[in-house]
């Protein structure tokens, strides 16, 4: 007898579920296909339906071809779905390194589009100048010509 490690054993189950899971969902399929075409072909004037019960059982084993199926091919499910999500990740972890703030209003260049600080006179990536802001005392940032501030009306100090 041979020695045999735990993924020889992985590796036939998986097989195994590869082989039954589609067969198990085809008899599903045919079974409850022929229960609904009994079904509705008594409405047409046949009779009683006779083999209605197929629905029942097809239904059944319908889901357990999905369920056996899907644990045969589930590693290749898993990365298919890796492939799709990994170009989102990617634009979210690079906004994250960018300095996103989480969709609050960021002040950005009006050359480059460079997120800027308030204090920044000039931006970082294409060195044009920022437009000074004047900030009032209570907190309200205001265009660098104004003599008043736009939320409480108080004057601004030179």
């Amino acid at each position: 007898m041979e020695n045999r490690g735990p993924r020889d054993g992985y590796e036939t189950t998986r097989r195994g579920l590869r082989a039954v899971g589609p067969v198990v969902l085809a008899l599903g399929g045919v079974l409850l296909a022929i229960g609904l075409i009994d079904f509705f072909s008594a409405f047409g004037g046949h009779g009683r339906p006779t083999l209605f019960w197929m629905a029942f059982v097809g239904l059944i084993l319908t889901g357990v071809g999905v369920q056996l199926t899907t644990a045969g091919f589930g590693r290749e499910i898993l990365k298919f779905q890796a492939r799709q999500a990994r170009p989102a990740v990617r634009d979210v972890t690079s906004a994250v390194r960018e300095g996103w703030d989480g969709g609050g209003d960021v002040t950005r260049c009006p050359e480059c589009g460079e997120p800027i600080k308030e204090a920044d006179r000039f931006c970082d990536r294409c060195g044009r100048e920022l437009a000074v802001t004047r900030v009032c005392a209570c907190g309200q940032h205001n265009d660098a010509d104004a003599r008043f501030c736009s939320a409480c009306g108080e004057p601004l100090p030179a």
